[in-house]
């Protein structure tokens, strides 16, 4: 049998994972964690209620634990948390997206640097990396993808 973390104490690395990601999450956000080794997982997250509920496609009860063993099973990985700004892009119309990284490594959160993030998120998502925006305005390598015209678009990213 499973234990479920509402019946063990949260380990130092659990805690600080959870702190981290309900922290970024002001109504919804998703969270997408990369392990070296395996697929890619991603879940949903709302705040309902001053707490932040983890969903996967429709189902929420038991998901956070599931989601919060992967991150600690599976590593090395990598996590990006998604989360939605109510500042509009002025190119696209569209609600700006944030995108925040961290390395998970011997159970310790390191955070990502934007254009390691903006390269984990190209890479791994496999959108073109001309579609971010760097804080300091500096875009990362092109490598011959697709046009910052084209991207501009489709999303609205900023790398944090």
């Amino acid at each position: 049998m499973t234990a479920n973390l509402k019946d063990l104490s949260l380990s130092p690395f659990a805690a600080q994972l959870i702190q981290i990601i309900e922290s970024h999450c002001a109504t919804t956000a998703m969270a997408l964690l990369f392990p070296d080794q395996g697929g890619a997982l991603h879940v949903e997250l709302r705040r309902q209620d001053n707490e932040i509920v983890f969903f996967y496609g429709y189902k929420s009860e038991g998901i956070k634990d599931w989601f919060i063993s992967r991150a600690s099973n599976h590593q090395p990985s990598r996590l990006i948390i998604r989360t939605w700004t109510a500042e509009i892009d002025p190119a696209t119309q569209l609600r700006i997206k944030e995108l925040r990284g961290y390395d998970i490594r011997q159970d310790r959160l390191l955070k990502l640097n934007a254009d390691e993030v903006a390269r984990l998120w190209c890479d791994s998502v496999r959108l073109p990396a001309l579609s971010v925006r760097l804080p300091e305005g500096r875009q990362p390598e092109a490598e011959g993808r697709e046009s910052v015209d084209h991207v501009a678009r489709v999303e609205a990213i900023r790398f944090c």
